[in-house]
């Protein structure tokens, strides 16, 4: 059962990172901070929970009008996932304070309309206060779903897949000196997998209007033995729980978007491409340039490796430029490359030297089957296939994609590229 969250306590925060070999399907066991070097593979780090309300705290009614949660030591942010039960009548007010009793934000049926569930702003604090107020008397009833918590870091974390062990090349994105809107479009993801569980992050790179690329193995579901469910990975379930953020940074705001719907996805070439929508009105998705010559040699990382906040890894080179998919399906889909990563850096764009997309980096250090030792390659898919992909899938009988959504895709691409492109 999962903990209700109630009173401070320290978070657990043990980065659960799964390794697969490149061509099959076999696993090596999970990894903890005292891991063996070579325990990449799929990089996700667990990261914050999402945690029940106590049941006396859950429901906000007429007869409980008032409840204070708390976090933890190391919080960050907090937010909530609420549900409108029993709307009432128009004239009432929900109102969320700080501990000092400020408004930090209001909500009313209007707020509940869409979904009759809403998920609340990001708070910096590590306590909230929730009042219902009425001027007619008449009260609503909201569920108080889901408490989450969104710590500070995740410590006691190694470097797996890093050329210089437990050193990660890479800076502070904007302490860099790099051209600044290269990390623009670069999302940190918090993947709620269940209610009550502790979520992972990955990265992402959001697509104008609406879209958002993301690896496939970073929206996974497990069957009740905690085994992987291969095709029920980025289930609608799974893209519900997804927070993205577009400013996960030292500033203190926020770009955040939720997941609406998964529109096209692959095992095989690892990646998801998603729908989303802006919490904000003003966190639009500026343009991007994307390049599928597949031929660039020097290229660069912007990430979120272990939930941190954005970080450049650049001056990396292209080692292997034509390997088979992951699966082995597609020939010279897949390339090498030295950018370090960590758990968190799954589904991170790769940019070439003029600022253009060019792949999604995927899988970290592994073990190479054929002779027993750690690869030290770091490995990635060209954007030209995955895009090659989605166009295949406006044909599948029960896609969700949009003549539209293909074309907004193409029209980033360079035309200076295309001729080498797929």
């Amino acid at each position: 059962m999962p903990r209700p969250l109630k009173t401070r306590r320290n978070l657990s925060r043990t980065a659960i990172l799964f390794t697969r070999a490149v061509f099959g399907a076999a696993y090596i066991s999970a990894c903890t901070a005292d891991a063996a070097p070579c325990d990449g593979g799929t990089e996700r780090t667990v990261f914050g929970e999402w945690g029940t309300v106590a049941s006396e705290d859950r429901l906000l009614n007429g007869s409980n009008l008032s409840v204070s949660l708390v976090g933890h030591s190391d919080t960050r942010y907090m937010r909530l996932l609420m549900e409108l039960k029993d709307a009432a009548d128009q004239h009432w007010t929900l109102i969320v304070r700080d501990e000092l009793g400020r408004v930090l934000q209001t909500f009313g049926r209007a707020d509940f309309s869409t979904q009759g569930e809403v998920l609340t702003e990001r708070f910096p604090v590590d306590k909230i206060l929730l009042e219902l107020r009425s001027s007619s008397k008449v009260f609503p009833t909201v569920e108080l779903r889901q408490q989450i918590i969104m710590p500070s870091s995740v410590s006691g974390v190694p470097y797996y897949s890093t050329k210089v062990r437990g050193v990660g090349d890479w800076k502070d994105f904007y302490a860099s000196g790099a051209r600044k809107s290269l990390a623009d479009n670069v999302a940190f993801l918090m993947i709620g997998l269940n209610e009550g569980a502790q979520p992972g992050t990955c990265s992402g790179v959001a697509l104008p209007p609406d879209l958002l690329l993301t690896n496939w193995h970073c929206g996974p579901r497990f069957n009740g033995s905690g085994a992987e469910i291969p095709e029920a990975f980025w289930k609608q379930s799974v893209c519900d729980r997804t927070i993205i953020d577009l400013s996960w940074d030292t500033d203190g705001k926020s770009r955040e978007f939720v997941c609406t719907s998964v529109l096209a996805k692959s095992q095989d070439l690892d990646y998801a491409l998603l729908r989303i929508r802006a919490i904000e009105p003003s966190a639009s998705i500026p343009p991007i340039g994307i390049n599928v010559a597949n031929t660039a040699t020097n290229l660069s990382m912007v990430h979120h490796p272990a939930a941190m906040d954005k970080k450049l890894s650049t001056n990396c080179r292209v080692r292997d430029r034509a390997l088979p998919s992951w699966m082995g399906k597609v020939a010279g889909a897949t390339f090498t490359h030295d950018c370090d990563s960590e758990g968190g850096s799954s589904g991170a764009p790769m940019f070439d030297n003029t600022g253009n997309l060019i792949a999604l980096h995927h899988l970290g250090y592994e073990i190479d089957t054929a002779t027993g030792k750690c690869d030290d390659k770091n490995k990635a898919i060209w954007i030209s296939y995955i895009l090659a992909d989605i166009k295949n899938q406006l044909d599948a009988p029960d896609t969700l994609l949009r003549p539209g959504d293909a074309a907004a895709l193409y029209a980033l691409v360079q035309p200076s590229t295309q001729s080498s492109g797929q």
